[in-house]
């Protein structure tokens, strides 16, 4: 049956390059795509939208490829000519071949399997509860490792002036609007959550520009984001039938030009000026944030962003203008997507100047996370004939040691690359089965030898600590044996320590495995089976969902405990 799954992705990719919606501009169609995300996200299904938008990244260098270089127009224009029957049966292909290209490689490594064929008719599900389970836990490891933004608590004060400046007609941009952009984005510098993974001297000697200049950056698009989200749906919410046909085509207008943005290129001033960063730096940030489609703005930009496995540049140059979701602006800013695209766009640096540094980093947050027990002792970089411990971290008066090796790796925040991160894991595993050839003794010399004492027994608890995620069932199957944190995790579980006042860590790995339950309880999770409709073909998979809101408040909590959780240098 696999291979029949095969073939029919064949016939789907090839479909994919044929479709006559390719007669259209680039613009109509990637603005019809984007359109579908403020759809999406106005029913209230805030996290569809976020992955709908990094599925974007499979079809997006298709649509630039095929579809046609026809300049700019509005986005009403744009979009209305692909309204046809025939263009959006291609509209839906697109949007269901982005989902079916998550899917597949979930196939191939084996997470997914077919289950039956009959006809078109295609069942696939998990093999067995393990690998379901796994998928589980990683998905939800990956979610509270991911940067956090809060909306703007104010959001009443917004709406009521957006509702007031659509019903007096006032369709300008004006000062009174640029305040309240103002009033946003200082909100977003001040109430977000973004773990570094890199030090400031780092990123200014090799990507340059600072921590600060990158927060001012995210903060400035996302404040527009949120504005402009306000702005479009007030538009939308007075379209009602006492006004005239005329009156709500006009506010019908207005919302879809400010749910997919098609902007003179000169707006990006309007970005730089609530910034309050200068104009280079801004442009070196936003180099990995766009793609250039076409330029005509006598401006020359440059592009340092790449497109794939989830992550799609939210703004994209074309002809004079910009073009851009504002719901891309809120979920594609993160600081790992700079990183992806650096590995991907110059490998070079990324390997000598980069790569090597975000352990470190992530070994130096951790020895925060355990410089709040007093009790505790730490040593990093143990070496050994043969390998390596990248942490020891010692209870004396227990006689325990944690040894805990640091495994690290980019991915877009809006997917897990899997196979990668699962390599890691396994690298980690081969060193710990290294260590536990050594005799007893010669574990305990090492300790001994390492904190200047003289313990006559130890209990050693190894540990492997990512920065995300561990991988499929591959990976998480070495969490029986050896337990898997990543940072937010373990935060989160010495927090809670913290609080209780216990300081004991002889049952440490038990622990781990209870907060690991906790977790997926706390998650209200559940798996849904859908049916996605691609051309001919209909197949059922499995959706695991669970209350990213709930467990993103408990991680949270160890902001009491660690408030400096945020930051490399400690």
């Amino acid at each position: 049956m696999k291979d029949r799954i095969i073939e029919i992705e064949k016939i789907l990719d090839k479909k994919v390059t044929e479709l006559s919606i390719y007669k259209e501009s680039f613009q109509s169609i990637y603005s019809i795509l984007l359109f579908t995300a403020e759809s999406i996200d106005y029913k209230g299904d805030n996290d569809t939208a976020m992955d709908y938008l990094g599925r974007t990244s499979l079809i997006y260098p298709i649509i630039k490829k095929y579809a046609q270089n026809s300049g700019t127009e509005n986005t009403t224009q744009a979009i209305l000519k692909i309204g046809s029957v025939e263009y959006l049966e291609n509209i839906n292909f697109l949007i269901a071949y982005a989902h079916f290209s998550m899917l597949m490689p979930q196939i191939h490594r084996g997470t997914l399997e077919v289950k039956s064929i009959e006809g078109n008719k295609i069942k696939i599900d998990f093999p067995n509860d393990s690998v379901k389970e796994s998928e589980l836990i990683d998905k939800l490891y990956s979610t509270i490792s991911l940067p956090i933004t809060f909306s703007y608590k104010q959001q009443e004060k917004i709406k009521s002036y957006t509702d007031l400046k659509v019903k007096n007609k006032d369709f300008t941009i004006c000062a009174k609007d640029f305040l309240l952009i103002k009033e946003i984005y200082d909100y977003h510098l001040k109430f977000s959550i973004n773990i570094e993974v890199l030090n400031d001297e780092l990123i200014q000697s090799k990507m340059g520009f600072s921590i600060i200049e990158f927060k001012k950056f995210v903060a400035t698009l996302k404040s527009f984001s949120e504005y402009f989200i306000f702005l479009s749906r007030s538009y939308k919410e007075q379209i009602n039938d006492s006004n005239s046909a005329e009156e709500n085509d006009k506010l019908m207008s207005e919302y879809m030009e400010w749910s997919v943005c098609c902007l003179n290129y000169k707006t990006l001033g309007w970005f730089i000026g609530i910034s309050d960063i200068s104009q280079d730096k801004f442009d070196l940030i936003l180099s990995y944030f766009i793609d250039i489609y076409s330029n005509n703005t006598g401006v020359d930009f440059e592009s340092n962003s790449f497109t794939g496995e989830g992550y799609q540049p939210p703004i994209t140059i074309i002809d004079e203008s910009i073009l851009f979701s504002p719901h891309a602006l809120r979920y594609l800013l993160s600081f790992n997507n700079i990183l992806y695209s650096i590995n991907k766009t110059n490998r070079e640096l990324f390997d000598n100047e980069i790569s090597n540094k975000l352990e470190p980093v992530l070994i130096k947050q951790l020895k925060y996370l355990f410089s709040q027990f007093g009790e505790l002792e730490q040593k990093e970089n143990v070496n050994y004939p043969g390998s390596e411990i990248d942490l020891l971290v010692l209870n004396k008066e227990e006689k325990v040691c944690l040894s805990i090796q640091v495994k690290t790796t980019i991915a877009p925040d809006s997917s897990r690359t899997v196979a990668r991160v699962q390599g890691r894991t396994n690298e980690a595993l081969k060193q710990i089965e290294k260590f536990e050839k050594l005799s007893s003794d010669d574990q305990l010399n090492l300790i001994n030898d390492n904190f200047q004492s003289d313990l006559d027994e130890i209990k050693i608890i190894n540990l492997i600590i990512v920065r995300s995620s561990a991988g499929s069932d591959k990976g998480w199957e070495i969490n029986k044996t050896y337990r898997i944190l990543n940072y937010s995790m373990l935060a989160r579980i010495l927090c809670n320590k913290l609080k209780s006042d216990d300081r004991n860590f002889s049952n440490f790995d038990n622990e781990i495995l209870e907060k690991q339950k906790e977790l997926i309880d706390d998650s209200n999770w559940g798996i849904d089976y859908e049916t996605l409709k691609i051309g001919e073909f209909e197949i059922e998979f499995p959706n695991i969902h669970f209350d990213d809101k709930k467990i993103l408040t408990e991680h949270i909590k160890s902001f009491k405990c660690y408030p400096k959780i945020e930051s490399s240098e400690h």
